[in-house]
């Protein structure tokens, strides 16, 4: 695989990084220059376990400048001279009980390559002709791990050292692909199948964003596949221009889509740099996802799971987003590819955008998703930074049907559509009302009954098997009730009546056997009731009851 891949240095910024970081972590993995196996230096002992051959505790060491896939088991006297380590360090080291266990402190699963370079050999520059695949260096990044715990690895040590070696074989196939294209996947693709009412979600939402037009989702919010699914036909529709007429979507491509097929593309697709559009360079463009932090890695986790597209998270520390911004912003290779940033979705919580805006603002976003971000109403500042960002289309998601008074409605319209903001303000003045906000945002709207997906242990997976689109059963007959039936159900349901007693008064004329004898009675029922919805609300009523009970035989 690494016969195909051409020679790679280091850009300018990148080398700035890995400086700073070499005198800020001397023991990061990040650092290219790897100690040779005599100048080894622990940096933390990991675990401890009973060594059968030579009868003695052996140490899981985690050594320096390596990432985890290096770690190896050493008796304690192997190890003098190689750290510095106290007794009392030694004995706080655990015992491990289950190998498993140490996946939530290792990391030996690839989730991306992300670049290459080719090391100096004694002062001299990689020959583009013949480089020394031996001593290339892939950059990894690990999976469920921040960027700064990414290292550099040989495509001998990924194989040797890494858990599956058909993962690393795959690992390394997609990159060569990424690479071959510049970073442009032409064989975009969903790996899961649409349902009937997501696949008519999907088309309505293609449509307008192909259309340049501005769009709300309710019930909605949070990782979903209609979302996700657009974003994979719009990247189809910048690689496959010809794939789309007038903006209107062509039907074989969507539903080969929707049914989890590959879509036969024409033969009309060209890099960045060869393709020409009016005499200018014609670039692909990412998407960008604002979403709350608790959401960023559902996303990321559903999009990896369904699509093939280049997703980046960017969050963490200051550090590990500099490194995203020296590594995933721009490409390292040597033929100056000019795609910024390569990704195909960037995925940003809102405490990021703050912070980072002016790095995030050169960047030009085919498409922008709000995911249900609160302070777009509150906080101006921002809002203002949310309107600045350059992009052709911005979609609205919503956990509940749209609503709010007069000023948010104002703001989300002049998002969805400033002009028609004005004209009614100057149509109504003062007397501007909310229903009247709520008529003239109505055709951006669109009501999903497709619930999101909830992020688990193995995985996503829907609440809701069946659901209903805009209010119309699509598909085959559904036994079960949609999201949105259950939901009209619930509110038509008339509520309990409950007797208006003054109890207190009644208690009150009661003697104190006949009183503690009626209270005993409610609090019984109570519990009863409580019992009904689970054990924990049985046990907190009974437990006030035993405590009213006490407090009222004290008192007499």
């Amino acid at each position: 695989m690494a016969e195909i891949l051409k020679p790679a240095v280091l850009s300018r910024e990148q080398l700035c990084v890995i400086a700073k970081i070499t005198k800020s972590f001397e023991s990061s993995s990040l650092i290219p220059d790897k100690p040779s196996p005599p100048h080894k230096r622990v940096e933390r002992l990991v675990a401890w376990k009973n060594d059968p051959v030579q009868q003695k505790k052996a140490f899981l060491v985690k050594w320096k400048n390596l990432s985890d896939i290096h770690c190896n088991w050493n008796t304690i006297e192997s190890l003098r001279g190689k750290g510095t380590f106290s007794e009392a360090d030694i004995q706080k080291v655990p015992l491990l009980v289950d190998e498993g266990d140490l996946c939530s402190t290792l990391r030996f699963q690839i989730e991306r390559i992300i670049c290459h370079f080719d090391p100096e050999v004694k002062g001299n520059p990689p020959s583009p002709s013949t480089p020394d695949l031996k001593r290339r260096l892939y950059l990894i990044k690990w999976e469920d791990s921040e960027y700064t715990r990414c290292s550099w690895e040989t495509e001998e040590e990924i194989l040797k050292y890494g858990v599956s070696k058909e993962a690393s074989m795959q690992a390394f196939k997609n990159y060569a692909q990424r690479l071959q294209n510049d970073y442009v996947n032409p064989r975009y693709q969903l790996n899961t199948r649409l349902r009937d009412c997501q696949y008519e979600d999907v088309q309505w939402l293609s449509n307008r964003c192909l259309l340049n037009y501005n769009s709300i989702l309710t019930y909605c919010a949070g990782p979903n596949l209609q979302v996700i699914a657009t974003v994979t036909i719009l990247m189809i529709a910048q690689t496959h221009p010809t794939v789309y007429s007038d903006g209107i979507l062509i039907s074989s491509a969507v539903s080969s889509l929707a049914h989890g097929l590959m879509y036969e593309y024409r033969s009309d697709f060209k890099t960045l740099d060869s393709e020409r559009h009016h005499g200018k360079t014609r670039f692909l463009h990412p998407f960008l996802i604002l979403t709350e932090e608790s959401r960023v890695m559902d996303w990321m986790n559903l999009l990896n799971s369904t699509t093939n597209l280049y997703s980046v998270v960017y969050h963490g520390s200051e550090t590990s987003r500099e490194i995203i911004r020296a590594f995933e912003w721009r490409s390292n290779s040597m033929d100056k590819n000019k795609r910024f940033p390569r990704c195909d979705v960037l995925i940003v919580s809102k405490g990021v955008i703050e912070k980072d805006y002016e790095r995030l603002k050169p960047i030009y976003f085919e498409g922008l998703v709000i995911d249900a971000v609160p302070d777009l109403y509150r906080v101006a500042k921002f809002r203002d930074i949310v309107a600045a960002f350059k992009t052709k289309r911005t979609v609205f998601l919503f956990t509940r049907p749209l609503d709010g008074n007069v000023q948010q409605l104002s703001i989300l319209l002049q998002f969805i559509d400033p002009i028609k903001l004005i004209d009614l303000r100057s149509q109504y003045g003062d007397s501007l009302s909310k229903w009247k906000l709520l008529t003239a945002i109505k055709e951006y709207v669109r009501e999903v009954a497709e619930p999101a997906f909830t992020s688990k242990a193995q995985g996503f997976t829907s609440v809701q098997n069946n659901a209903v689109a805009g209010g119309v059963v699509h598909g085959v007959q559904h036994h079960q009730p949609s999201q949105r039936t259950i939901r009209k159900t619930i509110t038509q349901q008339p509520r309990p009546q409950y007797a208006t007693i003054d109890l207190k008064t009644k208690l009150s004329v009661m003697g104190p056997r006949k009183r503690q004898e009626r209270i005993r009675q409610i609090l019984l029922e109570k519990i009863v009731d409580a019992n009904k919805v689970d054990d924990e609300s049985a046990k907190l009523v009974g437990m006030i009851g035993l405590m009213a009970r006490a407090i009222l035989e004290m008192s007499h």
